[in-house]
């Protein structure tokens, strides 16, 4: 189940590779039917070197090192930046 969830969220390959997975609703976890490591998996055989965020906006966990990805982003010149779309 987790696979397939998290090969739905995944750009098909004419966007190109994704950069950066987060995963939001970490607080929900304990709750739901979902397995992180085989999202990560997964997503790795995509992009083996994706960062990978697990985060949860209601509660503020990793939401640091999310803004930190966002801010470093910013300061690489934007022709070392990877194309989008």
């Amino acid at each position: 189940m987790a696979e397939r969830s998290c090969a739905a969220a995944l750009p098909p390959p004419v966007f190109g590779a994704p950069i950066l997975l987060v995963i939001n609703k970490a607080d929900l976890l304990p709750y739901v039917d979902f397995d992180v490591k085989a999202c990560t998996d997964y997503a790795h055989q995509v992009n083996p070197g994706l960062p990978v965020l697990v985060v949860s906006a209601t509660t503020g966990d990793g939401l640091d090192s999310w803004y930190r990805w966002i801010q470093d982003k910013q300061r690489v010149p934007s022709s070392d930046r990877a194309p989008v779309g």
